[in-house]
């Protein structure tokens, strides 16, 4: 199978031909100006009967916001506007949740807000911060994924630690090393990228494997990875990492029906980016984070 078309946000900066969301390989333009981006990080198609927006958060401190872009016949995502901005600080990640708000991790504040989703009757007006009673604490906190009615969130000094959904801690506090991008798999799996371990993890949700988390890419695999950002399981069998520092996406042969999935050597793919790539996914297709 070819391999499917893929999406990449960069690092970016506060204005430059780097702050795009591109396609991979080809490197074509996903949405149209105006509005500029300012480092682009997550991205995410709506749930439902919205999957004909795309939402981007965009990272820049001084112009902290999520914006929504729709789609159009040729295939690129126009007419860019504001979605979300209250209570934004630096953010990093966004997810819709279990409820069809749209949750947010905030790099700066160390907080998660959420947002009126979509259907609710004013998306995009904030509902608040998860767990505002409980207030649970975060030194670095990066990618956030739900799993059923869990949020997971990744903290790079504390590791992946879970929330039930009125954001009181469920227990669990995954010991991954510098843990920051995460996706769910929708079935069993919580995929973890180890920033400076240079490695996925996975953990398994039903807790039926003897080590849990599982390195399923690190030494014994080739590429090497250096500085773990985003992960891609479009569905054709590969593994997709973005290998931050080397400026490259590398692919990796994934078996899913192994416990815990089984990743073989792999390729490098289109070397020399022109910048740090951060996010990595399909927008059809898969999961990612």
């Amino acid at each position: 199978m070819p391999t499917p078309t893929l999406v990449l946000s960069f690092h970016g900066s506060s204005s430059g031909k780097h702050n795009k969301l591109k396609t991979f390989p080809a490197l074509a333009d996903v949405t149209d100006e105006p509005p500029e981006l300012q480092e682009p990080r997550g991205f995410l198609v709506g749930p439902g009967g919205d999957s004909n927006h795309l939402y981007v958060v965009n990272a820049y401190k001084n112009a902290s916001l999520i914006y929504r872009y729709t789609g159009s016949a040729g295939g690129t995502y126009t007419k860019g506007e504001i979605f979300a901005s209250d209570s934004l600080s630096h953010p990093f990640d966004a997810v819709f949740g279990p409820d069809g708000h749209l949750y947010v991790s905030n790099q700066d504040s160390n907080q998660i807000t959420y947002y009126e989703g979509p259907a609710d009757k004013h998306p995009g007006k904030l509902k608040g911060t998860f767990g505002a009673k409980s207030q649970p604490k975060f030194s670095t906190l990066r990618g956030i994924a739900w799993v059923g009615s869990a949020l997971y969130a990744a903290d790079e000094d504390a590791g992946v630690l879970g929330f039930n959904s009125d954001g009181t801690s469920n227990k669990e506090k995954i010991p991954v090393k510098n843990p920051v991008h995460l996706f769910y798999d929708g079935a069993r799996y919580l995929y973890i990228g180890s920033g400076s371990g240079n490695s996925v993890w996975v953990w398994d949700t039903s807790k039926q494997i003897k080590t849990n988390p599982a390195e399923i890419v690190g030494s014994k695999q080739t590429p090497a990875i250096d500085a773990t950002a985003g992960l891609a399981l479009p569905g054709d069998g590969n593994l997709y990492v973005a290998s931050r520092k080397k400026n490259v996406i590398l692919q990796y042969p994934i078996d899913v029906t192994q416990n815990p999935p089984k990743v073989s050597n792999g390729q490098v793919l289109s070397p020399g980016l022109k910048d740090n790539p951060e996010f990595v996914g399909s927008l059809s297709m898969g999961v990612y984070g």
